[in-house]
């Protein structure tokens, strides 16, 4: 999609009444204008800024490809040769019409086109224009819509956190749009199908509808959309009603105006008292989807609401949730006032986002999305700890309650993730977190033990939020936050707004009657820390709050609840870099050793030509220095990489023996030198690199009565 700025003139009214731009092919002397040839350049979709006697007075959007076509006889033609460009054009006039002035002349200068060195219109008819000059008066118009001014934010350090992150998401502009709004746009393609089809009563218009939903759809929960549409074959009349509603004729598609109005009557007509709609829920969700077919423009307009990312968004920039209390079409209006406000922040910032599409797609990426992979690994973990990694699933939204699904049902999900973890032991996980709410999962690296806690927490609906734990954590604040004097604030960690939003959806439930949703926090290596220094204030409250249920906790000058929907797991390595655990943690807490089974270990490699090679070395250094799944999973990868590009079998599983293996090898105890005598043996005449760096290893323990890889 491009941006162009069109100076109309005394043709303005002319060319606003007839739905087009044109512009001569030549001048009067016979020369071909760039700045009139760029009416053919546009492509349907592009917007156009229309300014005419010092005042922007409308936007439009491309809605054909432009073409070769004579002047339109209502424009003047004493000006102009008769063959030109024309371009038809969707008009919206601003509700107010912005003056030159009101631009500001920082934005105006780097232009090149539109404007001179001095900021200046310049003189022409066509000028491409920049992204950041188009959304700041969109974002003006919306303004003035609403009779406001852009206002500085109280909470201006949790936007500028908020936008620095919108930033590095759309900082490649190309990927991120493939991945987020293509396919909205193709969603919002087959709406607009769909709503023509209906609104002309053709044939078979069910079946565009029904098309709609489908892939690439993944915006609505299929649970919801699937009852909304079995209204087709239940109750077509009220179906007809809520349709007729949501695509109101008076809505162009161009001005959003009517949208809460459109919205209003949607849900209205499917909240009667009948049985054929009584089940069905997050109605606000299904129309803010149906509005999309107002999008086949590309005006971005029109975004899907989901109440979990916007929910969390709230929360990263202190910004107020709506009430408890808050019907459907409440909660729909202030989401979209909100992404109104998301935008501005992000023209305060330079920070582009053009639309609520941009915007809604941005909000996702940071309260649901994964860190992107070229980022660094200092910028992903940054990331999660801003956010947690919050992973809350799609029926959060949902007002139908939560309920834990049958234990039969989770064993096969977390086979299906690939870890090799038996039915037992997530048995006992199962039967732990339920009962105490409190696991430690232990094991040697590679066991999948963060995999384990957070497979089972998607497994059975839950939320879940990562804590990687820094080993100079000491205090309460380093997990739970601080009280800013400064500022008198709180600043939030990643952890305080996940209890908040678990608070917030116990409490939700508790009112509703219904089960709450299990919020799961994970603390990732929670003992490379002193667990009795970062964790003791909330462990004695998690304690009570397990006797007592929902009890206070103190962040700042703000009181919350700890809720019995909060669910802690923390995962511990037992080596020369953590710290051990007193008895007081662990009695209060149920502890699950995760085992590494060698049949499995076996079945990883059971087609590779290193298998039994790979299994004797596991046999010889396990009492030593044990390796679990992921480093037979690594060194599969490596061997499978380097065979396909030459290297001979053995020659890539003696490198990653060098390289896996041996530097896990190190003490003082005689087990060290039995198991580098036991590798010596079994990698003479085969291994050359692991067999020699062995023994040199071996060597030096005899000499010393210690070695390591690197002594």
């Amino acid at each position: 999609m491009q941006y162009w700025w069109v100076n109309q003139g005394r043709t303005y009214q002319q060319e606003r009444d007839g739905g087009y731009v044109w512009a001569p092919q030549t001048s009067k002397a016979g020369n071909t204008l760039a700045h009139h040839s760029n009416v053919y350049e546009m492509k349907p979709r592009d917007r156009v800024v229309h300014y005419s006697e010092g005042q922007v007075r409308s936007f439009g959007v491309v809605s054909e490809q432009p073409v070769l076509a004579s002047r339109p006889s209502e424009l003047p033609g004493d000006l102009w040769e008769d063959n030109g460009f024309y371009a038809k054009i969707v008009y919206r006039d601003l509700s107010s019409p912005i003056p030159l002035r009101d631009i500001p002349v920082d934005y105006r200068i780097p232009e090149n086109g539109p404007f001179n060195v001095m900021g200046l219109v310049n003189q022409g008819y066509m000028y491409q224009l920049s992204p950041v000059v188009m959304d700041f008066l969109t974002n003006l118009d919306h303004v003035f819509k609403n009779g406001q001014s852009i206002p500085s934010s109280p909470n201006e350090e949790r936007w500028n956190e908020f936008i620095e992150w919108a930033r590095l998401i759309t900082e490649d502009w190309n990927a991120f749009e493939e991945a987020e709004i293509a396919y909205k746009r193709e969603i919002s393609q087959k709406l607009w199908d769909a709503k023509h089809a209906f609104s002309s009563k053709i044939p078979g218009w069910q079946m565009s509808l029904k098309d709609a939903f489908k892939p690439p759809n993944n915006l609505t929960p299929w649970q919801s959309h699937s009852r909304f549409l079995s209204l087709i074959d239940k109750d077509p009349e009220t179906l007809d009603d809520a349709l007729s509603a949501i695509w109101n004729s008076k809505n162009s598609g161009l001005d959003p105006a009517d949208d809460i109005a459109n919205m209003d009557g949607f849900i209205r007509a499917l909240s009667r008292d009948t049985i054929q709609v009584k089940d069905l829920n997050m109605l606000e969700v299904i129309g803010s989807f149906l509005l999309m077919a107002f999008d086949n423009h590309g005006y971005g307009r029109y975004p899907i609401y989901r109440a979990s990312p916007i929910n969390a968004a709230y929360v990263l920039t202190d910004e107020p949730s709506p009430e408890r209390s808050a019907t459907p079409l409440d909660r729909y209006s202030k989401a979209m006032a909100f992404m109104d406000k998301v935008q501005q922040e992000g023209v305060k910032r330079k920070v582009v986002l053009r639309d609520r599409v941009d915007v809604q797609s941005v909000i996702w990426s940071i309260t649901k999305g994964t860190p992107l992979e070229y980022w660094e690994e200092e910028t992903k973990r940054a990331f999660l700890q801003y956010r947690g990694g919050l992973q809350a699933p799609d029926e959060t939204d949902s007002d139908q309650g939560y309920s834990i699904p049958g234990f039969d049902k989770i064993p096969p999900l977390i086979a299906n993730a690939g870890l090799k973890i038996d039915d037992r032991t997530i048995r006992r996980f199962h039967s732990s977190i339920w009962s105490k709410g409190f696991v430690i999962l232990s094991g040697i690296s590679g066991t999948g033990k963060t995999s384990l806690a957070q497979v089972y927490a998607e497994a059975v609906g839950g939320a879940q939020l990562l804590v990687p734990v820094a080993p100079n954590w000491t205090t309460n604040e380093d997990l739970l936050g601080y009280q800013n004097p400064l500022r008198d604030e709180f600043q939030h960690t990643s952890f305080s707004r996940f209890l908040m939003q678990a608070s917030e959806a116990w409490h939700a439930a508790d009112a509703a009657n219904r089960e709450p949703r299990p919020y799961f926090l994970i603390l990732d290596e929670m003992n490379l820390a002193r667990v009795e220094y970062y964790f003791a204030l909330f462990l004695s409250k998690l304690e009570e709050m397990h006797r007592v249920g929902p009890t206070d906790i103190d962040l700042g000058k703000q009181k919350f609840n700890l809720t019995p929907n909060l669910k802690v797991v923390g995962t511990v390595n037992v080596d020369e870099t953590t710290q051990m655990f007193s008895d007081k943690v662990y009695d209060r807490s149920q502890l699950i050793e995760l085992p590494v089974s060698r049949n499995e270990i076996e079945s990883l490699v059971s087609l590779k030509p290193y298998k039994d090679d790979l299994l004797k070395i596991w046999d010889a250094v396990r009492p030593t220095a044990p390796f679990a799944y992921r480093v037979v999973s690594e060194i599969s990868g490596y061997c499978d990489q380097a065979i396909s590009i030459g290297t001979p079998s053995e020659e890539a599983f003696d490198e990653q023996l060098l390289q896996k293996v041996l530097p896990k090898i190190k003490g003082m105890e005689q087990r060290v030198r039995e198991s580098l005598e036991k590798i010596v043996d079994i990698t003479a005449d085969k291994y050359t690199l692991t067999h020699e760096k062995a023994n040199l290893m071996l060597t030096t323990y005899v000499q010393n009565g210690f070695t390591s890889y690197f002594a």
